[in-house]
């Protein structure tokens, strides 16, 4: 830890210095929206904004995102689905080209699967109640708000009562919004005390959840093109670099 956050951590009240650092689950459902504050949000190209939907399973080595941005929507397109399997060392992208779908896979030639690194052992606890940036579930809540030791520009909000639940992070550039989370870690531990949960709290269904919608996900009709010596697709980024796959 630097030193800049070991005196930050020394001057904060007992209540503060009490509370553990933000971790996100390895298990998770979420709806993002990312949005630049380089742009107005109204812009279309280059896209001001993008929602991401993702199933994310660190656990069992394997993610699902579909990418929707504000220049595909005003073009009624489908967005992009990328899959990655590092437990099958495969991935795939599934794009929307025209009025056609593309579909390509890749070997994974690194079939590691990147540890989640959350804002880290520097994480300082600046507010213990602000107003949430983000209604939560439709609703006006109170948020913890946190910095990222030497990382100044780096802010992220969680719900301070309650489950810990991801509100907004933020930096010079990227504001990464949650407008939907659900924590499927959680939601198994309750699952095992005999708590009844809801249907969104549900665990993950390897045939339904990691799998190409439609046509594209049944291998054997050979649909997706394979990439070129196996150049594989970027990572995504879910926040900043603290979670990509």
């Amino acid at each position: 830890m630097q030193l800049r956050s070991l005196l930050a951590l020394a001057l904060l009240p007992a209540s503060l210095a009490a509370v553990l650092r933000p971790k996100l689950p390895h298990r998770f459902t979420a709806k993002l929206e990312v949005t630049t504050k380089h742009l107005k949000k109204d812009n279309v190209y280059p896209p001001a904004w993008r929602h991401i939907d993702v199933r994310y399973d660190w656990r069992s080595k394997r993610a699902w995102c579909l990418i929707h941005t504000s220049y595909e929507k005003r073009q009624k397109q489908n967005g992009t689905t990328y899959l990655r399997r590092y437990d099958l060392g495969r991935e795939w992208e599934l794009a929307q080209f025209g009025d056609r779908m593309n579909c390509k896979w890749s070997r994974i030639l690194n079939a590691k699967m990147p540890r989640p690194e959350f804002l880290g052992k520097g994480a300082v606890l600046a507010e213990a109640q602000v107003a949430c940036p983000l209604k939560v579930k439709g609703k006006k809540r109170k948020c913890r708000h946190w910095t990222d030791g030497d990382k100044a520009d780096v802010h992220y909000y969680e719900t301070a009562s309650g489950a810990r639940r991801p509100v907004l992070l933020e930096n010079a550039d990227m504001t990464y919004g949650f407008l939907e989370f659900e924590d499927l870690d959680d939601a198994d531990q309750r699952r095992r005390r005999g708590v009844k949960l809801k249907d969104a709290a549900r665990a993950f269904d390897e045939q339904a959840d990691f799998v190409l919608e439609g046509e594209y996900g049944e291998d054997e009709k050979g649909l997706c093109a394979r990439v070129p010596q196996d150049v594989g697709f970027p990572y995504v980024h879910l926040l900043h670099t603290y979670i990509r796959f």
